[in-house]
């Protein structure tokens, strides 16, 4: 009796600890609220569209102008870099460096292969990595650093 209720607790354990992780949103680790993925995802959107169009608008309500000039500068220095789609897009927040009013965050991107042809599966944009220095302001965040990797 004993090892039965012993056995339903370790079952009932695993069984929490599956559909903790399953709740848990792919791409974010712990230290980065929802509100942060939240301005992340939406100023990579705008990051994304500035490489896209060379138009710097919609990115500068997430950075600083310092930040806004250096990317149009790389934009036009630099050969373009192969973003994909959105559908097989995939990006990975990860917090390196953290303080009350900074925090360095690691982006990585990623593409899921697609099928070419029969056997060949390959991704649709580059896989990238950059660093970007994020202030923490009462009224919300700001890119105030993009390094690439």
């Amino acid at each position: 009796m004993v090892l039965l209720a012993v056995a339903a607790a370790a079952g009932a354990a695993v069984y929490q600890s599956k559909k903790s992780a399953a709740e848990r949103v792919p791409g974010r680790c712990e230290l980065i609220s929802e509100e942060l993925l939240e301005f992340l995802e939406n100023a990579d959107d705008a990051y994304i569209l500035a490489h896209e169009t060379t138009e710097i608008g919609r990115f500068s309500r997430f950075a600083a102008g310092e930040v806004c000039h250096e990317l149009l500068e790389r934009i036009f220095k630099n050969p373009p870099k192969m973003f994909g789609t959105r559908k097989y897009r995939r990006r990975r927040w990860s917090v390196i460096e953290h303080d009350p009013d900074w925090m360095i965050i690691r982006k990585q991107v990623y593409h899921v292969p697609v099928k070419a042809s029969k056997g060949i599966y390959m991704a649709l944009g580059d896989e990238m990595e950059e660093i970007w220095t994020i202030s923490c302001l009462e009224r919300g965040y700001r890119i105030v650093d993009v390094n690439d990797r």
